[in-house]
């Protein structure tokens, strides 16, 4: 997640999961390039299943880099 050029912060992030979640949101989808190479986004992924239920949380992700 950019904002103003900028990426956001892990604990940027994780608020805005608890914000989602503490406001009755109840499905998430992230994406945008290739979010599982950097590992805050993996930590904030692991947070945010804690959070919502496997069925409410989904990647899309492009696909490059993946071995056929």
């Amino acid at each position: 997640m950019i904002l103003n050029g900028k990426e956001l912060t892990f604990e940027e992030k994780v608020k805005i999961v608890n914000d989602l979640y503490n406001s009755g949101i109840n499905s998430i989808d992230f994406s945008g390039g290739n979010l599982l190479l950097i590992n805050d986004n993996i930590k904030l992924l692991q947070y945010a299943a804690s959070k919502f239920s496997k069925d409410c949380l989904s990647i899309s992700i492009p696909g490059n880099n993946l071995n056929s």
